[in-house]
């Protein structure tokens, strides 16, 4: 299976960017603010196929609706069995959203500070988008009930950008959905939001 994004973005118009090599042994999950980070350890180690010794790092951004970290598999998995592992975990209430995790290049993050010495990336719920002159809101809005998304934020530029949020019961998860919104062609841009993560 492979895994790309469309990155349209001013120079980058309609570049097809490869996202790394699958994980085989860590994904990447959501949980809605109001579950208790216990509630969450527990239900990762209810699982066969995660590593009990191993709790997950949960993070919260007090602007994103979802507490998020990466789980530790026990074994390394192929690419059907975590899609049948990320399937299992969005059967919960407690999970809203499982994604894919893949071998990060590097550690090194934005303003070049490095996180480690071994990093998986994933992609966050949401992603950015530039609605273009020509298109409306109400365009966005039929867009946003056929895919079951939702206006996470709109950025106050005087310009109609737009934070798009995603979860398990969207039409696909963020990666197909960024994609998706690409091939409407109602945007200028669109940015998928790619997470790094130190593991050692």
């Amino acid at each position: 299976m492979n895994f790309f994004y469309v990155f349209e973005k001013l120079k980058h118009k309609g570049e097809v960017r490869h996202l790394g090599e699958l994980s085989k042994k860590f994904i990447y999950i959501g949980s809605d603010t109001i579950n208790t980070d216990k509630s969450i350890h527990d239900y990762i180690k209810s699982k066969d196929y995660t590593n009990k010794s191993s709790d997950m790092v949960i993070h919260k951004i007090n602007s994103y609706k979802y507490k998020y970290g990466i789980v530790e598999l026990k074994d390394n998995y192929s690419c059907e069995e975590i899609s049948d592992i990320l399937n299992d975990f969005e059967q919960n209430e407690i999970v809203n959203f499982a994604h894919y995790t893949f071998q990060a290049e590097n550690c090194i993050i934005g303003n070049g500070d490095i996180l480690g010495s071994y990093c998986v990336e994933s992609y966050s719920s949401e992603f950015m988008v530039y609605l273009k002159s020509t298109s409306d809101e109400s365009d966005l809005n039929d867009l946003l009930i056929e895919t079951n998304t939702s206006i996470d934020e709109q950025i106050e530029t005087g310009e109609d950008i737009y934070i798009i949020l995603i979860d398990k019961n969207s039409l696909g998860d963020a990666l197909e959905m960024n994609n998706y919104f690409y091939e409407s062609g109602l945007f200028e841009y669109i940015g998928l939001d790619i997470i790094k993560f130190a593991i050692e």
